[in-house]
């Protein structure tokens, strides 16, 4: 089992742990999930991710519903916003800027705490598990592939750069659009001076994504650009299309 793996499932392990603990002692317990994905390079640039421009107060105000005087709790639909929310929420409760009783009163209207963190535990952190589980077994299985065979041949005049602004971006020019951008990045990767070995691994991680956008899948395209977006992102002298191809999933509603 590699270290991601080993820590996708410490996470798991912390979340059922959490769910098995007294109310009382949850605070705790919220705090060792935390630290687990704090530990976990993987979860943690995938929080990072999830995070970036999530209004978490806003979601909690959309969650925290009260009709004559019966208080409930509506978790959100998709499941990014679910990972998000969860997250922020369980980091606000750890630093103790929120307190945990006080979400509870919407989860039972007896305040019957011992029953309203069963059911806090059954309608957020299970489903917050599994979301997390999947997302991040899915960016693992990702970079675990075999590598395509097609490689990017180098081209001279591929080294003419595309401006955002020159591309007609929508559903049928997409792929080519984004294949264009990172066949700019591969040349750029072969002309750094970083190690053979970190030249291969970014290689690896183009044909990947190339390959994804070929095939249309839009769902994987998602999670390819997470794996792109954190291989590339500590090489910062390597000149990339990043924000180009940021700027075009996003209107694209993809990411």
């Amino acid at each position: 089992m590699s270290s991601r793996e080993t820590s996708v499932k410490n996470f798991c392990v912390a979340i059922d742990t959490l769910c098995t603990t007294k109310y009382i002692m949850a605070d705790l317990k919220i705090f060792e999930v935390i630290s687990q994905i704090k530990q976990s390079k993987l979860l943690t640039e995938m929080f990072n991710h999830f995070i970036k421009d999530y209004d978490f107060y806003n979601g909690l105000v959309n969650s925290l519903n009260e009709e004559n005087g019966v208080k409930s709790f509506v978790m959100p639909v998709k499941a990014t916003d679910v990972m998000a929310f969860t997250y922020s929420l369980l980091t606000e409760i750890s630093q103790k800027k929120l307190q945990l009783t006080d979400l509870l009163d919407y989860f039972d209207a007896t305040k019957n705490y011992e029953k309203a963190y069963s059911k806090f535990c059954q309608d957020v952190l299970q489903p917050f598990k599994t979301y997390v589980y999947n997302s991040a077994m899915q960016v693992i299985n990702m970079t675990q592939v075999s590598q395509p065979s097609e490689v990017l041949q180098e081209n001279p005049e591929q080294e003419k750069s595309t401006k955002i602004e020159d591309i007609d971006v929508n559903k049928a020019s997409l792929p080519v659009t984004l294949i264009r951008l990172l066949e700019l990045d591969g040349l750029s990767v072969r002309s750094s001076r970083i190690s053979k070995d970190e030249k291969e691994d970014l290689l690896y991680v183009i044909d990947l994504f190339i390959e994804i956008i070929r095939n249309k899948d839009f769902e994987k395209i998602k999670l390819c650009y997470l794996v792109y977006y954190y291989a590339f992102k500590p090489y910062k002298k390597i000149k990339t299309n990043i924000t180009d191809v940021t700027e075009i999933l996003r209107k694209q509603d993809i990411i």
